[in-house]
């Protein structure tokens, strides 16, 4: 309890992506948070929000890799499903389109079946969420003493996976503003949320290693226990 009469405000699941362009410095997608934002107002982050009912049910080809699914699982509640896992890193490439107009996807082999507009829009280009190649690299729970908190889990996808010319962002989308590729060092000159700097760390960390090697890696889990920032490896 915040003040001994409201209750703590329960996390609600969340997903980012962080979207890699590689080369000698590689780059990543951020954006700006309109000020009007409660949350993180006027703070630069990655792409993503919270998860839809729909992300759970869509009906796509593909499973995420096994090592990921099985990082996923770890500290996870029981009654989280398998399905709602999946749906947490369907839900960062839905939040990414929206956001961004940036498309994460490869070619389709069918059209998936939805009524839901954004991935309705996202399907009519033809493309299927690559679930194989995305990777889980972070989880992170906003503090206790917030007034609005996020159970947010941590993708990570190469630009080989970018559908269409990665340039053609959106310049704004009422959820972010100012929307660029930014190099590493670029990025940590901005405004950004503690956690969102401890992203970039573990993403530079994790691009020194095979792609391959990336997807077997343990994920730091962040959370806080008494105000005081408690991390382990899934």
């Amino acid at each position: 309890y915040r003040d001994g009469n409201t209750p703590l405000a329960r996390p609600k699941d969340a997903a980012t992506l962080i979207v890699v362009r590689g080369g000698t410095h590689p780059r990543i997608l951020m954006g700006k948070r309109a000020s009007s934002h409660r949350f993180m107002p006027n703070k630069f982050v990655f792409p993503g929000g919270r998860l839809d009912v729909v992300d759970q049910r869509l009906q796509v080809r593909g499973e995420l890799h096994p090592a990921v699914l099985t990082r996923l699982q770890k500290a996870t509640r029981k009654e989280v499903t398998d399905r709602k896992l999946r749906g947490l890193a369907l839900a960062s490439i839905r939040e990414t389109f929206e956001e961004t107009g940036l498309i994460i996807g490869r070619e389709a082999l069918e059209r998936c079946a939805t009524r839901h507009p954004i991935w309705l829009q996202y399907f009519r280009h033809g493309v299927e969420p690559p679930l194989e190649s995305m990777d889980f690299i972070a989880r992170a729970i906003t503090p206790a003493y917030r007034t609005r908190r996020f159970d947010t889990r941590f993708f990570m996808i190469h630009d080989e996976f970018i559908y269409g010319d990665p340039e053609h962002v959106a310049r704004a989308s009422g959820e972010l503003n100012e929307i660029h590729w930014l190099t590493f060092a670029e990025a940590r000159d901005l405004d950004l949320p503690a956690v969102t700097r401890w992203a970039i760390d573990i993403v530079e960390q994790r691009l020194q290693l095979t792609r391959d090697a990336q997807l077997e890696q343990a994920a730091p889990f962040m959370r806080f226990s008494r105000g005081n920032p408690v991390s382990v490896d899934l």
